[in-house]
Formats: C-alpha cells, structure tokens, sequence
C-alpha cells in the first residue's frame, strides 16, 4: 500500500503543475520515501487503523517532496530543511515504536559477539599463567637472568 499522497506531495514540492512536475516524477519519490520510512521502522503493512498513521504519512511525504525540491537548484535550502525535519520526525517515531504501532514490538537483529580467549591454550598468543595467580611463568626467568632481550 502507498503511504504518502500524491496531491499532498506535490503541495508540500511547491504546487508546481504537472507540465514542470510530471507524476511519475512524485511517483517515484514516493516509492523511495515510502520505502525509506518503512525499513527505518520495520513495518511495511501501515493501515490507517493504525495509530501512527498519519505521522508516518506525513513523513513520507516530506522525504518524497525533499526528494522533489533537491532537483530545483533554487529550492535547496528548502529540500534541506523537508529532509531534517523528515529525519526528526522519524527519530521520534522509531523511539515510541509501541505507541506509533499500537503496542507492537520492535524488532532488532542483536548480534552478540563473545570476546577472544585470553588465556593459554585457547589463545597461544597469551602470556602464559602460572596456576595459582603467582606471577607470570616469564618472571622466573626474568630474575634469574634468562629474560628476553
């Protein structure tokens, strides 16, 4: 389903006629930005029974009509000003994913990472431990004199 209007896009780009901005133009930044909203929340069935909805809604176009004023040079600092205020809205959504969705949990991929061994065998790069905590086994060398050099 497409989240973000097209009329509403074309306000939001200017309102400039169809002759200067074709359709298929803000069609096709709204697939971009609709994507964009939809990956960055990890929901990609928005309904309007959906509490967030309109905020989604919203963002996408704003993402699309930044995408639309970018190509004008005389509309960059207005593109800019779509796509950071796009960007702080989106932030917020995805801080209240639960409220935005309807109670919904957010799904993250965690990657859990366990460390290098640090210890002989596992490790043959380790400095070796004497059992017991007694020191290193290179400090008996050491003062005896046989330590590296």
């Amino acid at each position: 389903m497409v989240i973000a209007v097209r009329a509403d896009v074309r306000k939001k780009a200017g309102n400039r006629s169809p002759d200067i901005l074709p359709d298929a133009d803000i069609d096709e930044a709204i697939q971009g930005s609709d994507v964009i909203v939809q990956a960055a929340l990890n929901k990609f069935n928005w309904t309007t029974d959906d509490p967030g909805y309109y905020a989604v809604k919203e963002i996408s176009e704003l993402f699309a009509a930044a995408d639309i004023l970018s190509r004008f040079q005389d509309q960059q600092d207005k593109s800019i000003e779509e796509f950071e205020r796009a960007k702080y809205l989106l932030k917020l959504l995805q801080d209240n994913f639960s409220a935005t969705t309807g109670n919904e949990e957010q799904s993250n991929i965690i990657t859990i990472v366990s460390p290098e061994f640090k210890t002989y065998p596992k490790n043959p790069t380790a400095v070796y431990k004497r059992p017991y905590g007694k020191g290193e086994a290179v400090d008996d060398l050491v003062s005896l004199g046989l330590g590296t050099d």
